[in-house]
C-alpha cells in the first residue's frame, strides 16, 4: 500500500508541475491576445496556440505514469 501512496504522491506532484507550466503558457498567450485588436488575428493566434499544445497536460501525465 505504501508504494501506491508514494506513486500517487509522485503523480500528483507531476500533475501540479505540468499544470503550472501549462498555466504559464496560457498566461503568456493571453497577454499576447490582449495586444491584438483584429478578431481574425485572435482566432489565428488561438488556433496556433492549440496546435502547439501536443496534448492536454492531464493526458500527458497519464501517458507518462500509466501507459509507459
Amino acid at each position: 500500500m505504501r508504494d501506491l501512496t508514494d506513486y500517487y504522491s509522485n503523480f500528483n506532484q507531476y500533475i501540479k508541475q505540468d499544470f503550472q507550466q501549462y498555466r504559464c503558457q496560457v498566461d503568456e498567450f493571453m497577454s499576447q491576445i490582449n495586444k491584438i485588436t483584429s478578431s481574425d488575428a485572435i482566432i489565428g493566434a488561438t488556433h496556433e496556440f492549440i496546435r502547439n499544445r501536443q496534448e492536454n497536460f492531464v493526458n500527458e501525465a497519464i501517458n507518462e505514469h500509466f501507459v509507459k
